[in-house]
């Protein structure tokens, strides 16, 4: 992949899982949060498929990165492992995908004395 300082990276995974058990979708949420913290992530969903031509693909994952780098980043991380290792058990079959996009940053919100919110990456 080239990198571009005028693009980010979107990394989408498609997943073909088995039902969940009890509470395991809590347990996702707590692990994606702590990917959403990972430097380098601007947003990170974790969602089950509303589409019935999906071709049994029933979750998918979606997180923004700020460049390529992250990526690498992201996929060595403890939190992705934690996923990943989590996932395998209820895996039929994966789909990923990774392609850049038009830059997004992060938003933060205007502090109480700023009427301006700024977008930093």
């Amino acid at each position: 992949m080239e990198e571009s300082s005028n693009k980010s990276l979107e990394h989408i995974v498609f997943f073909m899982l088995k039902p969940f058990e009890n509470d395991e979708m809590e347990t996702i949420k707590k692990i994606i949060y702590e990917i959403s913290l990972i430097n380098g992530v601007v947003y990170c969903f974790f969602e089950k498929n509303l589409s019935e031509r999906s071709k049994g693909y029933n979750y998918f994952l979606r997180i923004g990165l700020e460049s390529e780098n992250d990526l690498l980043v992201y996929q060595t991380h403890n939190s992705h492992t934690k996923l990943k290792k989590f996932l395998k058990n209820y895996e039929i079959d994966i789909l990923i995908l990774d392609f850049y996009i038009p830059k997004i940053y992060k938003h933060h919100p205007s502090t109480q004395n700023s009427k301006i919110n700024k977008l930093v990456l």
